[in-house]
């Protein structure tokens, strides 16, 4: 009715008041009553124009956000692909190697060297040494942003740690690689002998649970059994709980004290170096390189950094 209404006054038939239709006569008279309704149906009409304008930018703006949130969704599936070495193994990358992972699940990149053939493959290596070239006599950021380089000795950092561990089943893989002529004493004591490895006999520690709490918590170390393997269990069940027991640590650095302990073990002469200390430890693999000293690396089993080629703990969720 309003379109039919609006065309017979475009065209002069009939005129129109708040009230009543007069006839085309009384219309004459009535000409800039007759102006004012045209020009409002005019504007009428543009601001019909307008909303179909708007309701159709609108539609596009739905079909662009959609198309956005899918796009999203491809991305973080892509992400999530490469979070860490188990997510690359699982999508074919099964040689082992220095890789790039997205831990954050956004775009930022991480270089880590990722073990494909230990233990089933998808290890991502947290902590590797194989020489004194890279120190790790370092500061509470060196250690939460992580420093060296995965080609060589490097530790990926806390943060990273955190982030491939929350709110995820993790084990936990310690290996030592030792050099030529290492005697190992204690290990075998039980049967009074001593046994002289050949250069590259790797030892080894698996923890079923690993996970480390955010910087707010200081990064506090969290380990859980069984512990299974070559080198004994230096960290979880020492015999001395108070002591060296390690699960339930925070983290220490030589400029941040987080330990039990009255001093820093983390800032002492024969220590020097990032760690989850207790009063203080009985295994400590960031300690300094040979020929300097490296108080216990992994007590009993290694006592003597000399006794050192190469360490490695590396992650894998379950």
């Amino acid at each position: 009715m309003a379109m039919v209404l609006a065309a017979l006054l475009m065209s002069g038939i009939v005129c129109t008041s708040s009230q009543y239709i007069y006839s085309k006569d009384r219309c004459a008279s009535n000409g800039e009553t007759m102006m004012k309704i045209r020009e409002l149906v005019i504007q009428q009409g543009r601001i019909q124009k307008m909303v179909d304008s708007l309701r159709r930018m609108v539609k596009k703006l739905e079909e662009d956000v959609t198309k956005t949130h899918e796009n999203a969704r491809i991305v973080r599936k892509e992400l999530n692909k490469y979070k860490d070495c188990k997510n690359l193994y699982i999508n074919d990358n099964t040689e082992s190697g220095v890789y790039e992972i997205h831990p954050f699940g956004n775009n930022s990149k991480v270089s880590v060297f990722c073990d494909m053939m230990t233990e089933g493959g998808g290890w991502t290596a947290i902590q590797k040494r194989v020489s004194g070239l890279v120190s790790f006599d370092r500061t509470w950021t060196d250690y939460k942003t992580g420093f060296g380089n995965p080609n060589g000795s490097y530790w990926i950092g806390n943060e990273v740690i955190h982030q491939l561990t929350k709110r995820r089943n993790t084990s936990l893989y310690v290996s030592i690689t030792l050099t030529n002529g290492t005697r190992l004493y204690e290990l075998y004591n039980q049967f009074s002998v001593s046994i002289t490895l050949t250069n590259g006999t790797r030892l080894y520690e698996l923890y079923n649970q690993f996970s480390v709490a955010d910087e707010t918590n200081n990064y506090r170390l969290f380990l859980g059994g069984p512990a299974t393997g070559t080198l004994g269990d230096s960290m979880l069940h020492t015999g001395y709980p108070y002591k060296y027991d390690l699960s339930g640590m925070y983290f220490s650095t030589p400029d941040r004290d987080n330990d039990r302990w009255s001093d820093n073990c983390a800032a002492l002469s024969n220590r020097r170096g990032g760690w989850w200390f207790n009063w203080c430890h009985q295994a400590f693999l960031n300690g300094f390189w040979s020929p300097e000293s490296w108080y216990r690396p992994w007590f009993p089993t290694v006592t003597d950094n000399k006794q050192i080629k190469e360490t490695l703990m590396m992650i894998k969720y379950n």
